[in-house]
């Protein structure tokens, strides 16, 4: 889950201390953070800080780099020969599982419900 939150001030010190060594190293080491950030009675709620990141938006980030423009020509690799027309496909195969197997099955199932409404009613 990652949540996004704002605001008009800077970071606390409690939320500076995420980005240190000392915090990375007691992540790792996998025990008691010292100096959580969090007052969590619930642990169901309470929020990992070994996996948070902080980001600061108010300073512009440096653009990424230009890429270097090459040439712009492909090497030679002989000239394109197109087929002259595309092969011909037989499309009847696909017709008929596309459309006449559905439509098939639409009018079994119709005369079956047919039958049960009409034929095999009580009292008739």
């Amino acid at each position: 889950v990652y949540v996004k939150l704002g605001s008009d001030r800077p970071f606390s010190k409690c939320m500076l201390r995420l980005e240190t060594a000392e915090h990375q190293r007691e992540c790792e080491s996998g025990g008691k953070i010292s100096g959580d950030c969090s007052t969590c009675t619930n642990p169901i709620n309470c929020i990992t800080w070994c996996k948070s990141a902080l980001f600061d938006l108010s300073k512009p980030t440096p653009p990424a780099p230009i890429p270097t423009a090459g040439s712009g020509v492909l090497a030679w690799g002989g000239e394109f020969s197109p087929p002259e027309s595309p092969p011909d496909r037989d499309f009847f195969p696909d017709y008929i599982v596309t459309i006449i197997v559905p439509l098939a099955l639409v009018l079994i199932l119709c005369l079956i419900l047919a039958y049960i409404m009409c034929c095999r009613r009580e009292g008739v």
